[in-house]
């Protein structure tokens, strides 16, 4: 894989996985950065990278309920992105959660061909820099379920999906 353009990308930061592999993507870090404006789509263009740019469909958004990305890219990479603020203070990745603007280091990449697939142009990214934190909050799992008993108080129940 050769690197075929770098630049600072503007956009919103969609399903972060910055602070740990998406187990969709095995050994990789994601996000979707979407919400590109005119200037944002132009240089992705000039990159290379417009077969990767998508756009979502409003109707089926609203529809399931998730986030309007409007176009988007999808970005990947195997190495763990450097996450910053404005001022150059780190910025803890669990706090990142969808809606959050941040200007990305996008970096365009080619592939050669594979048994299965063409060569190609893939988007890649190794910085973030947070303008605006949407910070992440973890939705109570026990919130969903009906309880007896006036002592029991959901929060004091051990979630195998908090992180204390």
């Amino acid at each position: 894989m050769s690197v075929q353009a770098k630049a600072v990308i503007e956009g919103t930061l969609f399903w972060p996985f910055l602070e740990r592999h998406n187990p969709m993507k095995e050994g990789k870090w994601t996000v979707d950065l979407g919400q590109l404006n005119k200037a944002a789509l132009k240089t992705l263009k000039e990159m290379g990278l417009e077969g990767n740019i998508k756009e979502d469909d409003t109707k089926k958004v609203e529809k399931e309920g998730k986030p309007d990305r409007g176009s988007f890219i999808s970005l990947k990479t195997g190495y763990q992105p450097k996450v910053f603020d404005k001022e150059r203070n780190d910025v803890d990745a669990n706090s990142i959660g969808n809606g959050t603007v941040a200007n990305v280091r996008v970096t365009a990449y080619n592939y050669p061909a594979g048994p299965t697939w063409k060569a190609g142009v893939s988007g890649g990214f190794n910085a973030v820099q947070v303008t605006n934190l949407v910070e992440f909050v973890r939705q109570a799992v026990l919130d969903d379920f009906e309880f007896e008993g006036d002592d029991f108080d959901p929060s004091d129940a051990d979630d195998e999906f908090s992180d204390s």
